[in-house]
């Protein structure tokens, strides 16, 4: 019961957010917020919740087979966009950045076509196979993370010569936040998992650290491009008070 009231809430969280954030590039066109929404519903909504809803209520089977690329894909997708969203934003001149990218993306999608070659999404929790997807994943959040945190401080330091919005700047953090939380999140539950062999009743522990790490995610990433205007309104005042 508890995992249904925690991927529930994740699940509705990420669609809300995602929501709000697809509301946002139809007025701006801005590449970011498309990005940003894949990312939470590929990973979030059609992920974490799609995968939850599956293997609680389809019985094992063909169906159950077919419907189990609908989440995988999902997440792959969202993580590449995670992906190409780091690069563009934080070094769109690095090579470096750049072929980082384009190796996460070819790895991510490589995935993807194992499963389909295997006929089956199962193919991806083989033990190497999964522990190869969760270090691409983890890999992937970190390095957005470290990226959004250090322009952050870049940003305080500004910011407190008046030279930047104290929003912006606190945009930044709470997108470190969002992506360092998720990374945490399948770290947890890939060590959970294959470290101490949490599967069958134990995995229930496992989804529930990814639907509470993942709605910390989701709520960060809603308040970095969607603040309500009494946040908004207190991270002025901090700065004033400063």
């Amino acid at each position: 019961m508890l995992s249904w009231i925690a991927v529930g809430f994740f699940v509705a969280v990420t669609a809300i957010a995602a929501g709000r954030l697809l509301q946002l590039y139809r007025e701006t066109r801005g590449l970011p917020e498309l990005l940003i929404s894949t990312l939470i519903l590929g990973v979030g909504t059609f992920g974490v919740g799609g995968s939850f809803v599956i293997t609680s209520l389809v019985p094992e089977g063909a169906l159950r087979t077919v419907l189990s690329f609908i989440p995988t894909t999902g997440v792959h997708v969202g993580m590449a966009a995670l992906s190409v969203f780091t690069w563009r934003v934080y070094r769109p001149d690095s090579h470096a950045a750049r072929a980082s990218c384009i190796a996460l993306v070819s790895a991510l999608f490589g995935l993807v076509v194992y499963a389909l070659a295997h006929g089956t999404a199962l193919a991806l929790q083989e033990r190497p196979i999964a522990l190869a997807s969760s270090a691409i994943y983890v890999t992937t959040m970190a390095w957005s993370a470290v990226e959004a945190l250090m322009y952050w401080s870049t940003m305080k330091r500004r910011r407190s010569l008046g030279l930047a919005d104290p929003l912006v700047t606190n945009r930044f953090l709470l997108w470190g936040l969002a992506t360092g939380t998720a990374a945490q999140g399948i770290a947890i539950g890939a060590i959970a998992q294959f470290g101490f062999g949490l599967v069958g009743t134990g995995a229930g522990l496992v989804t529930l650290c990814y639907a509470v790490h993942g709605s910390l995610s989701a709520v960060c990433f809603w308040l970095a491009f969607q603040p309500p205007k009494p946040y908004a309104r207190w991270i002025a005042r901090g700065f004033e008070a400063s």
